[in-house]
């Protein structure tokens, strides 16, 4: 089944930009920009879903997402022109590039003159959405979890959602300049899964932590666990029982742990464990 998409019911037709300002003498309306769709707006990209086209994978194709639209735009240099996935319809839309708005932040705007030419439909195919444009078939699928080791800057390549929010995250400075004085060797063990809501909204945020921290004296290491994790090999050595899990190590000795419960601020909770209470107020 298509996993469970909770988004807020759109309104179906796209608007058009207003002639108020015109008609008030705010200049000629070819020298304005055409604002944004009031629906069709606020499209981030998905990391979870990949485009094929018969079969074969698109690394290179865009996949959005907006939560308030129920809609998923996809944009790859092998289509005419970028698709609009309605989940409200079950519609299969295409719109013109040409209006389609980059925004500074890296979302996705349709522009309000954008008019949107029917494609069809899709269907669920176990988890995946397919379609077809053009005679070909195309689909979206669901990425396949990562696993093993990583690396910080490996998972900030692969998942546009951790970039954001590692920029949107701002760690406290007084307590970072504690942790970089750190005289002995730190070890950061983070089990995690691609696949886990709470690990998207809060890895990041440890992520960002590590960039801050980088060339001191921690070490940042990543595992990625399957969905279940129970019988996988280092989360039962490590005696993980929820994600995200950080160990913290001084040489070989585990003196710490960060559940999933304390992740609101990792870089406090790395004080916590290394410090005590007392030294990260």
């Amino acid at each position: 089944m298509m996993p469970r998409i909770t988004f807020a019911r759109p309104h179906r037709t796209l608007m058009l930009p207003a002639l108020a300002a015109l008609l008030l003498g705010a200049g000629p309306l070819v020298a304005q920009a055409v604002p944004a769709d009031s629906v069709y707006r606020g499209f981030l990209a998905d990391s979870d879903l990949i485009l094929t086209i018969a079969g074969k994978e698109q690394p290179a194709a865009e996949v959005y997402k907006a939560e308030q639209a129920r809609s998923f735009l996809v944009i790859s240099s092998e289509l005419p022109s970028p698709i609009l996935i309605n989940a409200a319809s079950k519609s299969v839309e295409t719109v013109d590039l040409m209006k389609v708005s980059r925004q500074v932040d890296g979302s996705i705007d349709l522009l309000a003159d954008a008019t949107l030419e029917s494609a069809g439909t899709y269907t669920i195919r176990e988890k995946d959405i397919a379609f077809t444009i053009a005679g070909k078939e195309l689909a979206l699928k669901q990425r396949p979890w990562q696993l093993g080791r990583k690396t910080g800057a490996e998972l900030l390549a692969s998942n546009p959602g951790y970039q954001r929010g590692a920029k949107s995250y701002t760690p406290d400075a007084a307590i970072l300049k504690r942790l970089k004085g750190h005289k002995d060797p730190v070890r950061v063990l983070t089990f995690f899964g691609t696949w886990c809501p709470h690990c998207k909204q809060r890895l990041p945020l440890l992520l960002k932590v590590e960039q801050a921290l980088a060339g001191g004296r921690f070490q940042f290491e990543y595992y990625g666990l399957p969905s279940p994790f129970d019988s996988e090999p280092e989360a039962k050595s490590h005696k993980v029982d929820g994600v995200p899990t950080a160990i913290l190590y001084v040489g070989d000795k585990e003196v710490g742990r960060i559940p999933h419960s304390q992740w609101s601020n990792p870089e406090v909770a790395l004080d916590l464990q290394l410090n005590g209470p007392g030294r990260s107020k």
